[in-house]
C-alpha cells in the first residue's frame, strides 16, 4: 500500500441525502487521486532516497527546512498545544507532503498551519 506508514486523518462535515444524489462534474476521480499520490511519492524517493514519512535526524531536517518566521510559527504553536518532539516532528514531515501534493519545493506556513490542523484532528480521533 501506498500510505501504510503514514496516516492522516481529514474531517469531512455531514452531507445531507439531497447533496448525496446530485452528481458533482468537479469531483476529483479516485485513479486521478492515486496518480497524484503515485507521482508525489516518487518524487519523495528521487529527491531524497526515502518517503517523507521516513525522514529522520539531518535528513529531516535537509528536506524539511523553513524559513525562520515559519520556524517560529511552528515553535510558538508547538508551546501553545504542547506538542511533543515526536507530534514536532510528524508536522513537519506532513508539511513537506502537502507542498509535494502542490508541486512546490518551499514549505510555507500555509503548509505547516494545514498540518497542524491536521495533527489537531488526529487529537480529536
Amino acid at each position: 500500500p501506498l500510505l501504510d506508514r503514514f496516516d492522516m486523518h481529514v474531517h469531512l462535515p455531514r452531507l445531507d441525502s439531497r447533496t448525496l444524489h446530485q452528481q458533482c462534474p468537479d469531483t476529483e476521480k479516485s485513479v486521478d487521486v492515486r496518480k497524484r499520490v503515485e507521482a508525489v511519492r516518487d518524487r519523495q524517493l528521487q529527491r531524497q532516497g526515502q518517503l517523507n514519512s521516513e525522514l529522520q535526524g539531518e535528513d529531516l531536517n535537509r528536506h524539511c527546512r523553513l524559513d525562520q518566521d515559519i520556524y517560529d510559527f511552528l515553535d510558538s504553536t508547538s508551546e501553545r498545544l504542547r506538542l511533543s518532539a515526536r507530534a514536532y516532528h510528524r508536522i513537519l514531515r506532513l508539511a513537506r507532503t502537502i507542498a509535494d501534493l502542490q508541486a512546490v519545493n518551499r514549505i510555507t506556513r500555509h503548509h505547516v498551519a494545514e498540518a497542524i490542523n491536521y495533527r489537531r484532528l488526529d487529537r480529536l480521533t
